[in-house]
């Protein structure tokens, strides 16, 4: 049985994988993190939107790869949790309550960043929504909101994360 992370939380299965390709690095156990190859060993890895979903599970997933991650979302309680849970598995990681709709949310995050570990190795602009309706009926901010956080906060993260 595979077991990787994204499995375990039920975002991904083998079937679609397949369909498309792609090949996940087994993992022996999703309550064990920091075991055999350390591909992202001491690599700072920011990763937005991580409080749940994909971002949630590269957050499992980088860790285990060895990686120091900074774990960024605007739900401060499951970026609480998901930290609590990273560290006392073994891992390291670190959250900054984040909302990348917000130019200083962004910086700050960029910033907190580096004063705690002085680079920035890889960047996940993950943070992102979806809107289910037709264009027609929809209210510009609901777009105006989707662009800010879809566009705008891989922007932003991106601009300031640059220089590192």
């Amino acid at each position: 049985m595979n077991r990787n992370i994204f499995q375990n939380i039920g975002i991904l299965n083998q079937e679609l994988l397949n369909r498309y390709g792609i090949v996940l690095p087994k993992i022996k156990s999703s309550e064990k993190l920091i075991k055999g190859k350390l591909k992202f060993k001491n690599k700072v890895v920011v990763i937005t939107g991580s409080s749940s979903g994909i971002g949630k599970a590269c957050a499992y997933e980088f860790a285990q790869q060895g990686a120091k991650v900074i774990l960024a979302a605007r739900n401060e309680n499951k970026l609480i949790e998901l930290e609590n849970d990273i560290n006392k598995k073994g891992g390291n990681a670190l959250y900054v309550k984040t909302d990348v709709r917000k130019i200083e949310d962004c910086k700050n995050l960029i910033d907190k960043t580096i004063e705690k570990h002085g680079r920035i190795d890889v960047l996940i602009n993950n943070a992102g929504i979806s809107m289910r309706a037709n264009f027609v009926d929809l209210d510009l901010s609901v777009i105006k909101e989707l662009i800010d956080t879809n566009f705008y906060g891989a922007v932003y993260c991106t601009k300031f994360a640059l220089p590192y």
